[in-house]
């Protein structure tokens, strides 16, 4: 096959490009795994050696929301048999390290302030002050259980939200009429710019991504988010195979996930015909932003 010089000059510009295609056509072929990513390299990444550095301030939390979050990322380290953790620092901290900083309300205020976020992935630009991310109780919090805050900690290692992919409506129904200004607000039902993001045809309603309570962000107690197809929510504290499957893909993981039978390659190791890294640097999937003059954050409800 001959491409000719203009092919070759589109390769030399934007290279990287064709490599993520290129990339997540062959995960979604051998994995069949459900999610969205996006192109936003210049301001998100994966964490280095699947490593994420954190600080929780002094008495920020009592014993009980501490223990939830510490429960939750230790249930995502067994779940990715250890090739993704999560390690405590203490200021002052090494220079030039990159962590997050869990708090309350994460510095903001308002309607931005009344629910949990996190950037969806490691931020670019820290500058020595690192990033912030909120975990808080309460009707619009994420520390009821460890189940919730998982789904808060794996958007913070890059893992994208499945009710906001762009064929979403194909599987679940959002009752826009059921929301309450929390939601609305934060753009928290909003579905993924698909001119921006990736993603495959299915859907994984076992997703940790997923909110555990239909009723979540609800005015009125009626449901939210509702099955299309009949099949059930399900998830019971811990990542779905495909959740698993991902993770260990953006972080070139020798793991073998939850459900996979001995043997079977599930990309613990990347195929023959891929020879590169699986994903480029700078890979991060897409985002949600939450308007503020003040943070440009990924806000993941919940639940």
């Amino acid at each position: 096959m001959h491409f000719g010089l203009d092919f070759f000059e589109l390769f030399a510009k934007h290279g990287h490009v064709f490599t993520l295609v290129f990339s997540m056509w062959c995960f979604l072929f051998h994995t069949g795994s459900s999610f969205v990513i996006n192109s936003d390299s210049q301001r998100y990444r994966t964490w280095p050696n699947g490593i994420v550095n954190f600080i929780l301030p002094p008495n920020e939390y009592n014993a009980q929301e501490e223990g939830v979050i510490r429960q939750a990322m230790q249930q995502i380290q067994n779940d990715m048999s250890g090739c993704v953790r999560f390690q405590e620092v203490f200021r002052p901290t090494t220079p030039g390290l990159r962590y997050t900083v869990i708090t309350h309300n994460g510095g903001l205020s308002g309607v931005g302030g009344q629910s949990c976020y996190a950037f969806p992935g490691m931020v670019v630009s820290q500058t020595g002050q690192g990033q912030f991310m909120a975990m808080q109780g309460g009707t619009n919090g994420c520390l009821a259980s460890p189940r919730q805050a998982m789904r808060l900690l794996v958007s913070l290692l890059g893992l994208r939200s499945e009710h906001n992919k762009p064929n979403r409506d194909n599987f679940i129904q959002i009752n826009q009429a059921n929301l309450n200004a929390v939601a609305m607000g934060n753009n928290i039902f909003n579905i993924y710019d698909a001119s921006k993001s990736l993603s495959d045809s299915g859907f994984d309603y076992n997703s940790i991504t997923l909110p555990d309570s239909q009723t979540v962000y609800s005015n009125n107690g009626q449901p939210t988010i509702v099955s299309r197809t009949g099949t059930p929510f399900q998830n019971p504290g811990r990542l779905s195979p495909q959740d698993c499957q991902a993770l260990r893909y953006m972080y070139n993981c020798n793991i073998q996930c939850n459900g996979e039978s001995n043997g079977s390659n599930g990309f613990t190791t990347p195929p023959p015909h891929l020879p590169f890294s699986p994903f480029p640097t700078g890979f991060t999937f897409f985002s949600t932003r939450v308007p503020s003059s003040t943070f440009d954050v990924s806000v993941d409800f919940k639940k």
